[in-house]
């Protein structure tokens, strides 16, 4: 297999798929991925379906933006599938903030931190960053948020307001159901990307529906 590395990440590209580099100190599956090893190496390929930031990756959004000693703070981190594979990408030299509010979920994320020593994980509420703003010593180059909630946006912009740093990336996963099931998906979007134009002043839409229904990924620069 011919794996590509993308720019100065840990991210390589095999023909259509997207695999990341694992740690040495965690070679194996985490969800139940396909490994390739070469020579001592063993990559992951990261399932879009299972990942609405590969599906970003998959429909336009750069894979570079997670280069090695990136920090990123990601809100919504559930059971680790995609925080694992953002680790890897930016590598042991990077940190990775994983922010969630199910207990349940973030026992499996503590059991993933255990094996990843970029991976700082918090049992908090998004909505309330200011508590658990006092784990981030800096800046992040991406603040990333997988949160079906109805106020999905507000929360993230008040965490962009928070941690993003000057030249950073915000990136929204929207599902457009869980904001108002009566509307069509599409005037969701919509509106949403005005919402987001008054906070900053670059926002790109991306159409992840083929791997998520119902879903967007926005990606935002520079708040206003």
């Amino acid at each position: 297999m011919n794996l590509k590395r993308v720019g100065d990440s840990n991210v390589f590209r095999s023909g259509k798929d997207i695999y990341t580099l694992a740690p040495a100190s965690d070679s194996g599956a985490v969800y139940g991925e396909r490994l390739v090893k070469q020579g001592e190496e063993v990559y992951r390929r990261w399932n879009p379906k299972r990942s609405k930031l590969c599906g970003a990756f998959h429909t336009g959004l750069d894979p570079r933006v997670l280069g090695r000693g990136g920090k990123v703070v990601y809100l919504g981190a559930a059971d680790g599938t995609t925080v694992s594979h953002v680790c890897d990408a930016v590598g042991k030299k990077g940190q990775v903030v994983a922010v969630e509010f199910s207990p349940y979920s973030f026992g499996h994320l503590m059991q993933l931190a255990s094996r990843r020593v970029n991976l700082i994980p918090v049992l908090g509420d998004a909505k309330v960053p200011k508590k658990y703003q006092h784990m981030v010593s800096w800046k992040a180059d991406m603040v990333f948020q997988d949160i079906a909630q109805r106020t999905q946006v507000e929360i993230f912009v008040l965490n962009c307001k928070a941690f993003l740093s000057a030249n950073g990336m915000g990136v929204l996963a929207l599902k457009a159901r869980s904001i108002d099931v009566g509307r069509s998906p599409d005037k969701i979007f919509s509106d949403v990307r005005g919402e987001l134009a008054v906070e900053f002043s670059k926002v790109k839409m991306l159409d992840i529906s083929r791997f998520e229904k119902d879903h967007a990924v926005f990606v935002v620069h520079s708040l206003r």
